[in-house]
């Protein structure tokens, strides 16, 4: 889950999609198809929205407007496939956690 200071945004792994949950209306109000094969992780850092696939070991980026995935992460050296990856936004950094080290590691938003 991630909020972007009005929405909660969330992944569907089985569907593919992102989601977002309109706290307003209290219900799922739009849905994106992402590019990840099993997707299981997300993070918006302001501009963008991050997410991590367990299938290929990427991170994608969305724009905020949702009209285009406009950027992809290899995160192959981080972690194995396979892995759920959480992502968190610091404010400067985005963070990833997995869960066979139990240490979190930063990688620059570009």
């Amino acid at each position: 889950l991630t909020f972007d200071g009005t929405d909660i945004w969330m992944v569907d792994r089985d569907r593919g999609r992102l989601d977002k949950f309109s706290v307003e209306e209290e219900e799922v109000t739009r849905s994106y198809l992402t590019p990840a094969f099993s997707p299981s992780g997300v993070a918006f850092d302001g501009r963008f929205f991050w997410i991590t696939d367990r299938g290929t070991g990427r991170a994608y980026r969305m724009s905020r407007s949702g009209r285009s995935w406009n950027g992809t992460v290899r995160l192959d050296s981080f972690y194995g496939r396979g892995t759920d990856v959480p992502l968190v936004w610091d404010g400067e950094f985005l963070w990833r956690f997995t869960d066979s080290d139990s240490v979190a590691y930063a990688f620059t938003a570009q």
